[in-house]
């Protein structure tokens, strides 16, 4: 879910963006089905993965740039720790998807 709500409230995922990516590239660029079928029907999602190895692929890039932009990356930065070869987001060369996997702040005071 989080990553939709971030493709689909970034200028990425809407229709009057320059940068919006198109429906037809959603599942083999953002790793997504278009039109929010993640939030509607889990088996669609299940089936897909099992039978397009783009999408799949696609999907597991972006999950685990996520987990490390958001989880890994800032725990580690807290505690002062560091793992072999870094935990960067450098496998996804799109300099929006990046911004988009980076932390929320709620308050970044």
């Amino acid at each position: 879910w989080e990553w939709n709500h971030r493709v689909c409230s970034s200028p990425l995922g809407q229709e009057e963006s320059a940068s919006m990516i198109p429906y037809e590239q959603w599942k083999t660029t953002l790793g997504l089905h278009p039109g929010g079928v993640e939030q509607v029907c889990v088996e669609t999602i299940d089936v897909a993965l099992l039978e397009e190895e783009d999408f799949a692929r696609a999907r597991a890039e972006k999950m685990l740039g996520l987990f490390l932009g958001c989880i890994e990356g800032p725990a580690l930065k807290a505690s002062g720790n560091r793992v072999p070869g870094g935990s960067e987001i450098d496998f996804i060369t799109c300099t929006a998807q990046r911004a988009l996997m980076e932390p929320k702040l709620d308050n970044p005071n």
